[in-house]
């Protein structure tokens, strides 16, 4: 038997009887039910047409507006195919004297499915990287941790032929040496503004056009900026294999040859005479073109202070990044051509 102290006690007035749960103005208790206001119905419909907008707005920019560059994103992802930059056009001057050659290089690469997958296998392959690299053992890792979202990466541009020699003979899995080229200005110093330099993409030029991959290099300055379209060629491709060799696609498109009027000998001369006449005088700063006077083609052209443009080929080495700092920095604005963007009175060159 339950104690009465533990006994509920229910009265009929507390009861409720089937019948009032259909009719609330029948019960003696408060209204059972209540409609549901129109604003929730109107405020969660507005909030599923907000969504619904939103997600199609969405859709079309990813698939539509931004397709092609999120198709490409995904293929260098996933592909196991490394883009090389085709070899640039040659700049010749009038006699089809080059002014600018490519030179053959190596560039050391990381296929990211090949890598080893265990942290032993990893740490051997970094001890065996390193002294290739030029960067310790905590540096490393860091690189191949910013770049786990690509199938494939650079890890040195212009490693030597000695080490992509070492490289084979290690046999590192997953690390490649893979055949690229570089620029060599002939002249140098004196025709650096009229030839220009290239240097490595940056996002906004691979935002700007389509053409660009990561590590692509694009004309910054003088002739190498202003033909950029006609020099830079089309794309050929390293497809690497399973048995980890590469076969090279025999469809390249080299960059076009450039032919100028500038006659290399009276550039080389006239740069010569303008910086004894400057340093004599203690003038920094100045431009001297030559021009044939029936034509008026120019044979020479050139800015002061001048630069040596080779330094932007391997911009990574320690003596060159205080030098490419010390142009950007330079109180002289060393990089504008004076030549053609410099704002001087015409003097009495106006008169005839």
């Amino acid at each position: 038997m339950i104690p009465d102290k533990y006994k509920i006690k229910r009265f009929e007035a507390d009861e409720l009887k089937p019948e009032e749960t259909l009719a609330d103005a029948l019960s003696a208790h408060s209204v059972i039910e209540a409609p549901i206001s129109r604003r929730v119905f109107s405020a969660f419909y507005t909030f599923i047409i907000i969504a619904l907008v939103f997600i199609v707005f969405e859709s079309f920019r990813l698939q539509v507006i931004d397709g092609n560059k999120y198709a490409t994103l995904a293929e260098q992802s996933s592909s196991l195919k490394y883009q090389l930059s085709p070899l640039r056009g040659i700049i010749y001057d009038s006699q089809d004297r080059p002014m600018v050659e490519n030179i053959p290089i190596f560039d050391l690469v990381a296929v990211r499915s090949y890598l080893p997958q265990n942290e032993v296998g990893m740490n051997n392959l970094i001890k065996n990287l390193v002294p290739i690299v030029g960067q310790n053992e905590g540096e490393l890792p860091k690189l191949f941790e910013e770049n786990r979202n690509q199938a494939m990466f650079l890890l040195k541009r212009n490693i030597s032929k000695e080490e992509a020699i070492k490289i084979k003979s290690l046999a590192l899995e997953g690390i490649f040496a893979v055949t690229n080229a570089q620029r060599h200005y002939i002249n140098g110093s004196a025709s650096a503004h009229l030839i220009g330099y290239i240097s490595q993409v940056t996002p906004e030029d691979l935002k700007s056009d389509d053409y660009y991959y990561l590590n692509d290099r694009i004309g910054r300055l003088g002739l190498e900026a202003q033909y950029e379209t006609y020099l830079r060629g089309a794309h050929h491709v390293f497809d690497f294999k399973k048995d980890d060799t590469f076969d090279e696609q025999i469809d390249i498109t080299n960059g076009q040859n450039l032919f100028l009027n500038i006659d290399s000998s009276i550039q080389k001369q006239l740069y010569k005479s303008v910086s004894s006449v400057f340093a004599a005088a203690g003038v920094r700063r100045g431009a001297a073109i030559i021009q044939n006077p029936k034509t008026g083609a120019v044979l020479g052209l050139v800015s002061m202070p001048a630069f040596d443009n080779n330094i932007f080929e391997n911009s990574a080495e320690p003596e060159n990044v205080s030098k490419i700092n010390k142009l950007l920095n330079s109180p002289d604005r060393t990089l504008l051509n004076r030549a053609i963007a410099g704002r001087y009175s015409p003097g009495s060159t106006i008169k005839p």
